[in-house]
């Protein structure tokens, strides 16, 4: 028997307790990696099974290991088995199944994905950008997302409530001053690749009240579909106040990455796979990109703002919030990167 089939054989009679691990790959390399981890740390995890990839030899006897199936599988998987972690241990993942992976999981907020530290230059290189998921998000800060989400409401409820006699003014502006609808509805992809409508004050000529997600193109600063009042709203943000609907119903947070449409979030994850990285929160009216970046017109612009993003993935906290906060009143007053 080789020694894949001889650790895929173990984990049918070893009782591994802890979180219930996915392991995508069945090669000799993920089979060598999950030997070491349970060598390493023997109940550290429940290994429920491996994910074959297109582009790796699997063992010719794995009659007795939990193989699960193909990487083409991997939604029925997702549905069937509780996973807890999902371990990508093969070198040679496309990006193609790298978003099959990530997506099968979308809707499940507490599953965390990593990668092994040996192989990670590799997908790198690979990937052409530096690739980590190996952050565990939620345990690291497992106390805070159900504070920051009472903290969304408390204050969204408070600014909608400040700012009500603002946005009707500006409601009667927008109508006066342009024909159209008052808000503009616009999909965007939010935690976990679900898709919600964004609400936004129009600020363009013509524009209809729905999004599409047909390719229209990134917004230009001196555009000029954008109305005298809608240039006015961008420099102060105003235009983005009915946001705070979406921070109420749970869509968006206060604080967190901009959320992008699902024409753009597809193209930027082709060029940069680790874009998904983003999805692990949610969207947030500013943060830490848009404060210390701004507005990003380009796919090279988005692959220097998505570094701000992961920081604050990996630092979310009270205090960075906070900060964010404050920055983002400076920000608006300053008129710094308005779109």
């Amino acid at each position: 028997m080789s020694r894949l089939n001889k650790v895929f054989t173990a984990f049918g009679k070893k009782n591994f307790s802890g979180p219930r691990l996915l392991v995508i790959g069945a090669g000799k390399y993920a089979a060598e990696t999950v030997a070491k981890l349970i060598s390493d740390h023997p109940k550290a995890y429940k290994i429920v099974g491996f994910i074959s990839c297109k582009n790796e030899t699997v063992g010719s006897r794995l009659s007795d290991a939990p193989l699960l199936g193909p990487i083409d599988d991997i939604d029925k998987i997702s549905r069937r088995y509780k996973i807890d972690k999902v371990l990508i241990a093969s070198p040679n993942i496309s990006y193609r199944e790298m978003s099959q992976v990530f997506f099968a999981f979308r809707a499940k907020r507490r599953t965390v994905f990593s990668i092994p530290p040996d192989i990670e230059p590799y997908i790198a290189s690979h990937f052409g950008f530096p690739f980590d998921f190996s952050v565990d998000y939620d345990r690291a800060v497992s106390w805070y997302p159900p504070v920051k989400r009472l903290l969304d409401i408390l204050f969204s409820v408070a600014l909608l409530l400040l700012t009500i006699p603002l946005m009707l003014c500006v409601a009667v502006a927008i109508k006066l001053t342009s024909t159209g609808s008052v808000l503009y509805l616009d999909k965007r992809v939010g935690l976990k690749g679900r898709i919600f409508v964004m609400y936004k004050f129009r600020t363009m000529y013509g524009k209809s009240s729905h999004s599409s997600f047909d390719k229209t193109g990134w917004s230009k600063k001196d555009d000029a579909k954008i109305t005298p009042l809608g240039k006015l709203l961008r420099q102060f943000r105003i235009d983005e106040l009915p946001q705070l609907i979406n921070v109420l119903t749970g869509s968006m947070s206060l604080i967190g990455p901009r959320p992008e449409t699902r024409y753009y979030m597809n193209l930027l994850i082709k060029e940069v796979p680790q874009f998904v990285e983003r999805l692990n929160v949610k969207p947030g009216i500013s943060g830490w990109a848009q404060v210390n970046f701004g507005y990003a017109a380009s796919v090279a612009a988005s692959k220097k703002k998505l570094l701000y993003d992961i920081y604050y993935i990996r630092n979310l906290s009270p205090s960075l919030d906070l900060l964010i906060a404050f920055k983002t009143i400076f920000t608006v007053l300053a008129r710094k990167g308005a779109h």
